[in-house]
């Protein structure tokens, strides 16, 4: 069984603030967080997902874990080690998806 983490709107937020002050994230290359992503096998279960390149989504990771005073070994580690960093085509994007971290307010 995977173990969720479960974070808030306040925390997205913090995390997506992070990313702005970091990377030209939401800022002309078509990257966004979802928190309603369902992905292959996910049989409608919702996720956070990130639209862009896997540099932006490993960055979101650690912005996510600072937010969320969550370990970043820890948090990256488990996310790998339990597959729970998938991705899926979306025509020209790619969004990565994370089965084990959901929104508390989706």
């Amino acid at each position: 069984m995977t173990a969720t983490l479960v974070v808030s709107d306040e925390e997205l937020d913090t995390a997506v603030a992070m990313l702005e002050d970091h990377t030209s994230f939401l800022d002309g290359e078509g990257s966004s967080v979802r928190t309603d992503y369902s992905g292959r096998g996910m049989y409608g279960a919702e996720c956070i997902g990130i639209v862009g390149s896997h540099a932006v989504a490993a960055l979101f990771i650690v912005a996510l874990a600072d937010a969320t005073d969550y370990d970043h070994v820890e948090l990256l580690a488990e996310l790998v080690q339990r597959n729970g960093w998938q991705t899926d085509s979306m025509g020209l994007d790619t969004i990565h998806y994370f089965p084990g971290i959901v929104n508390a307010n989706a």
